[in-house]
This record gives structure tokens, C-alpha cells and sequence, in this order.
């Protein structure tokens, strides 16, 4: 009887450990949050940090804003087309995400993969009146940005990238009523490869004009 319980007690221990390994290495389901400091992690595995938070700066904030490396701030001289509407002034931090723009801070969605998915705001009328708005986006298979569509209190428009060879935007098409299409050229790039200098050509509002920004780098 002692032979054949020390095989068994091992046989019970083995399989309760495969029973706990089970329930620790299951995948667990994360919802959207609405905060800008990335995804929730509800595990305490160090591959399941380590994940979201690559995510977030190869296909999120910085994605967005069509730069790379370790920005601290983005200013743009004239309103540019991204997907945060009239924002000139973005904060990023370490991670590259955006802390906040015009020096508040945004109300962001996100998915699972940390990327931004939506953007609420306010906007005021002539006669201070508040609205509320937002913008929501779409990503392509390669994890880029693809379109996204702003509705606000007096126009709605969907605005979709068109990329080159490269992966450099090429242009936008905004479509909404007459259809817009706004072409691009990077004229200025910076020591990071970040472009300093835009020429933007929509040929129906404003015609060809140029857009400056001014990137600040940590190192």
C-alpha cells in the first residue's frame, strides 16, 4: 500500500500544478479605458506589461502625429490636419504618449492594443455655447492609422490617409460635401528624421501654404 501511494500523492501534486500553471497562463480580456495613461493591465506577468506598452508608441500617439524618438513636446505653427482636430500643442511623455493638448488633458479611448481609438472634446460657438464632439479612428493591417471620422456641432467629415512606398503620408482625402483632397510634402526634416517643414496643398480652402512645427527632443 506504501508503494502505491507515493506515486499517486506525486500523480494528485502534478496535476494540481498544471491545474494553477492553467489559470495563470489563460488569456485574460481588458476593456477600453478613457484615460491617456495607457492600457490596464489587469496581470501581473511581465510579459503582459511589456506588450501595451510597446504598442503604444510604435502604433499610437506618436503614430498620430506622424513622429518618432524621445519628443517631449510638438508645436505646430498653423492648424494641421491630424485626428485631434484644431490641437497645436501636444505633451508627450516618456512612453510617447500624449499628456496633454493645448495644456489640457484629453479624454482618450483606447483598445487592447493601447492605441487610441477616440477622442472627445469640446468645442464653443460664437454664442459660448459648449458642444461636445469627437473624433474616432481606424488603423490598417500594418497597425496604422487609416481614417478617422470627426463629428462636431456644425460638420461632420471622414478623412483618409493615403500613404506612399515608404510609408510616408502622402495625402489626405476628406470626404465630406465637395470632397477634398489635401496633398502633402515633407520640405524639412530634423537630425531624427521628423519633418520640421510641411507644404500642404488642399487647392479648395486655403489653397498651397506652408506648415512649420517645432519638435523637443529629452536627449
Amino acid at each position: 500500500m506504501r508503494k502505491l501511494f507515493v506515486p499517486c500523492l506525486l500523480a494528485m501534486l502534478t496535476l494540481n500544478a498544471c491545474i494553477g500553471n492553467g489559470k495563470t497562463d489563460g488569456s485574460t480580456e481588458t476593456n477600453d479605458t478613457t484615460t491617456d495613461t495607457g492600457v490596464a493591465n489587469p496581470l501581473p506577468a511581465t510579459k503582459q506589461t511589456s506588450k501595451p506598452e510597446q504598442a503604444e508608441v510604435s502604433y499610437c500617439d506618436l503614430q498620430l502625429l506622424d513622429a518618432k524618438g524621445n519628443i517631449s513636446s510638438i508645436e505646430y505653427g498653423f492648424t494641421f490636419r491630424t485626428p485631434f482636430y484644431v490641437g497645436q500643442t501636444f505633451q508627450i511623455d516618456e512612453k510617447g504618449m500624449i499628456v496633454t493638448i493645448d495644456g489640457k488633458k484629453p479624454k482618450f479611448t483606447r483598445d487592447d492594443q493601447g492605441r487610441i481609438i477616440r477622442y472627445d472634446f469640446i468645442l464653443t460657438d460664437d454664442i459660448e455655447q459648449e458642444h461636445d464632439c469627437y473624433t474616432s479612428m481606424k488603423y490598417n493591417e500594418d497597425g496604422r492609422l487609416a481614417s478617422w471620422y470627426t463629428l462636431t456641432y456644425c460638420d461632420e467629415a471622414i478623412t483618409k490617409i493615403i500613404y506612399d512606398k515608404d510609408g510616408t503620408e502622402k495625402e489626405y482625402r476628406i470626404e465630406c460635401e465637395g470632397g477634398i483632397t489635401c496633398q502633402l510634402k515633407r520640405t524639412k526634416t530634423d537630425s531624427h528624421g521628423n519633418w520640421t517643414t510641411c507644404l500642404q496643398n488642399d487647392g479648395e480652402i486655403l489653397g498651397c501654404y506652408t506648415i512649420e512645427r517645432t519638435i523637443t527632443y529629452r536627449d
